[in-house]
């Protein structure tokens, strides 16, 4: 009887201990799983350098609409950020976004002591300042993502580096290639959970479309020290130019994610200069880093302080215009006029 006793006594303690540990397990999955749903992507305009985009009114600055289509195929929405605006400004936006996106453009990269310190001098200067943000948001435990796609790539590691630049010219403007994946790739955020048949479009078939003129070496990568807060992930190749040259990185210490080839052109972009992929399989590995990087800002909770306040900051109160139709690689475009700021920051 009392070695019956002990035995009920012993399933009972276990019981209430598996019941304890289970609710316990179900409230750590819950707290690790209460996301985000309704994330909102920053994404950085940038000076207009084509004479072609000056439009009346003027404008200062745009960004092309497939970044913003490329967002919001993920889940998430957009905020403008606009270039050539003050310290106030970009911190009011930083706080009420989810996530940062540099997209690719032509912009010269120039740094100094005035250009860190001034935020009012364009593209360079408004990055750095958000790039500081987001570094001392994740140093406090709030997370905070940030994308970069092909200058946005070459801008995010320009700023790693102190404004020292690594990148050395090629010919890698409008190729196709395939990833080769590094080392670490396969254990990095970035890879390590995508799915095979992504990993295997990738890693065979030419499926990222690149469009630039300066490559960044894997050796000048090691050289100029990047290696230090920065993963290589992936190399392409210029057959051109015969170099090889760093195609995707990961921070070793932030949620910093950036590729040098155009995801967002496989989907969005459909202009016959261009040779853009858009196979099944292309379209798949594209919208793979999309969900991927959306997927990384629903684990931030900034937010605009109204309702009212966040749908004055949207994208949609901007109508992109149709500059395909006039012989533009971009099918859209948005433009923000010069005295933008003045709207809803009164």
């Amino acid at each position: 009887m009392a070695g019956f006793l002990r035995g009920y006594i012993l399933q009972y303690i276990v019981l209430v201990f598996y019941l304890s540990s289970s609710s316990l397990i179900v409230d750590a999955i819950q707290t690790r799983f209460v996301l985000n749903d309704r994330p909102i992507i920053g994404i950085v305009s940038q000076e207009v350098y084509n004479k072609s985009d000056y439009s009346l009114p003027p404008t200062s600055s745009y960004i092309a609409a497939s970044y913003v289509k490329y967002v919001e195929g993920a889940g998430a929405r957009v905020v403008p950020i606009l270039v050539d605006q003050d310290e106030a400004y970009l911190r009011r936006i930083f706080n009420s976004i989810n996530g940062l996106l540099f997209p690719g453009g032509a912009i010269i990269f120039e740094y100094d002591n005035s250009t860190i310190n001034n935020s009012t001098k364009g593209f360079v200067s408004t990055g750095l300042f958000l790039m500081k943000l987001a570094k001392e948001a994740n140093d406090k435990g709030d997370y905070f993502p940030v994308w970069g796609t092909c200058l946005g790539f070459e801008f995010m590691l320009f700023a790693e580096g102190n404004g020292q630049d690594a990148r050395t010219q090629c010919q890698a403007n409008n190729q196709l290639d395939k990833l080769r994946f590094q080392k670490d790739a396969m254990q990095s955020m970035l890879f390590g959970k995508a799915r095979k048949s992504v990993i295997n479009t990738l890693g065979t078939k030419a499926v990222t479309a690149n469009f630039h003129h300066l490559c960044l070496t894997p050796e000048n990568f090691t050289r100029f020290g990047l290696d230090q807060s920065y993963y290589l992930l992936s190399t392409s190749y210029d057959p051109v130019g015969n170099v090889t040259y760093v195609s995707a990185v990961e921070s070793i210490n932030y949620p910093f994610f950036a590729v040098q080839f155009h995801p967002e052109k496989n989907i969005y972009e459909w202009t016959k200069k261009e040779n853009l992929p858009h196979s099944p399989e292309a379209i798949e590995a594209a919208q793979y880093f999309a969900m991927f990087y959306v997927d990384q800002a629903r684990k931030n909770t900034h937010s605009f302080n109204s309702t009212t306040e966040e749908e004055a900051h949207l994208i949609y109160n901007y109508i992109p215009t149709y500059t395909g139709l006039k012989g533009d690689t971009f099918v859209q475009k948005y433009f923000f006029p010069f005295d933008w700021s003045k709207k809803g920051y009164n």
